[in-house]
Order: structure tokens, then C-alpha cells, then sequence
């Protein structure tokens, strides 16, 4: 709980974070002189204005309360933001550069091929971006075994199993018993800093299975920069 002198400040902003099905939740808490707490997602970005000395658990109620809400409209602010099926060249971000795609309804089979993905038209914007996400699961899921070898091998951590697959409320996961890992797809339109933080994290797991002190210090003995990785991670939405 924090308490703040109203004579000392007119204001004061502060950034916290909160655990959601796994994730940490971003978000920023301005206190002011008011009488409510207002609660506002702006381009994804959780902003809170509360009166000064609201205590923490009164606050974090408010946001469990309308978290669903909250993760709709930072989903359709990624939404806006990785892809464009409604442009005379469709596109979608891929390693946070933008990929084109060629829709093509005679086409019978899908490709990636010359930094382009080939698509046939499903006619249904829904049924398009679930395809897509089976498109880039499947032709990245050995550019993450790649990647997460290369780190289990620098952190000495073994694995057995890796899976790409879309998922609503998380980045990443591990089943530390059966050293199985499993990557949502949309961190590919991440750059690769961000993804090597989720799979140092999930890596970490399996020495690891909560988020304890030592977790955490060993994943900040890889990605010293893991907090900042992490707010740009979660402050999108999923």
C-alpha cells in the first residue's frame, strides 16, 4: 500500500505490473486529486488515474474485474499493428519487418518463398489470419528449435521438445517434468531480442518451474535488459 503527501505533489505517475494467467500485465497509475479511479487502454497501454492514497488491491480489483475487456482492445490494437489483409498489398510483420503476402484464390498450396507468403483466398478475414498463423508456425518451428538450442546450449539447460502454436493469454509456456516448451506464434512479429527473452524464460523453467528470486536472477544472467524486454513484450497485448 502507498501513501503520498498531497502537499508535497499535485501528481504522481507510476508504471506496476500485475500476474495474468501467467503473463505479467503492464500498466501506469497516475494519482491525482479526484474522487474515482478511471481506468483507459490508449494504443494498448493500460493508464489508470486514481486518487491519491487508493490502495493497491483496490486498484488491481478494478483491472482483474474488466480484464477481459482489457485484453480485446489491446488484441485489436496488435491486430492494427502486425497485419493488413484490407490493402491493395496485404502484409503482415514478421521479425518486426513487414512481410507481403500474395493472395492468390488458384493457388492450392501455401508458401513462404522469397520473403513473401503465397496464400489461396479464404474469403473470410477470420479463416484468412487463423491460415496465416498455421502458415508461419509451421515454416518457423525449426527457426525456433534453432534458437532454442543455441540458448539451452549457453545456459546449459536441456530440452526434449519444442511447439509453435497461436494462444490467447500467454507467450510462451514450459512443462518442466517433460522439458517441453511451446511458443505462441504471434512472437515472430517480434525482433529477436524480444523472442530470445521468452525462450530464456521458458528455458528457465525447467530448472525453475515458478517465478521465484532465483528464476529470476538466472534469467537476468542471460538478458540482463529482461525487464525492459518485458514491459515492450506485454504492453502490446496478446
Amino acid at each position: 500500500m502507498m501513501f503520498v503527501s498531497l502537499n508535497l505533489m499535485s501528481s504522481l505517475k507510476i508504471k506496476k505490473t500485475l500476474s495474468y494467467q501467467g503473463n505479467n500485465l503492464s500498466y501506469t497509475i497516475t494519482y491525482k486529486e479526484q474522487k474515482h479511479i478511471i481506468l483507459r487502454v490508449i494504443q494498448g497501454e493500460v493508464r489508470i488515474s486514481a486518487p491519491f492514497n487508493t490502495p493497491d488491491w483496490e486498484i488491481e480489483k478494478i483491472i482483474y474485474k474488466n480484464i477481459s475487456k482489457i485484453v480485446s482492445v489491446q488484441n485489436k490494437h496488435i491486430i492494427a499493428s502486425v497485419y493488413d489483409f484490407n490493402t491493395l498489398k496485404p502484409w503482415v510483420k514478421v521479425f518486426d519487418q513487414e512481410m507481403e503476402i500474395i493472395i492468390d484464390e488458384n493457388l492450392t498450396r501455401s508458401k513462404i518463398e522469397n520473403n513473401k507468403i503465397y496464400m489461396k483466398n479464404y474469403f473470410n478475414q477470420e479463416e484468412q489470419v487463423k491460415k496465416l498463423y498455421s502458415i508461419l508456425a509451421k515454416h518457423y518451428k525449426n527457426w525456433f528449435i534453432s534458437r532454442t538450442i543455441d540458448w539451452s546450449l549457453k545456459m546449459n539447460v536441456q530440452f526434449r521438445n519444442v511447439n509453435v502454436k497461436l494462444m490467447k493469454a500467454k507467450w510462451g509456456y514450459c512443462l518442466p517434468k517433460d522439458s517441453k516448451i511451446a511458443y505462441n506464434t504471434k512472437l515472430l512479429h517480434f525482433n529477436d531480442e524480444i523472442i530470445s527473452y521468452v525462450i530464456i524464460h521458458e528455458l528457465t523453467h525447467i530448472l525453475h518451474p515458478n517465478h521465484s528470486k532465483e528464476f529470476w536472477h538466472f534469467v537476468e544472467r542471460y538478458c540482463p535488459n529482461y525487464k525492459e524486454l518485458q514491459t515492450q513484450l506485454n504492453s502490446t497485448g496478446i
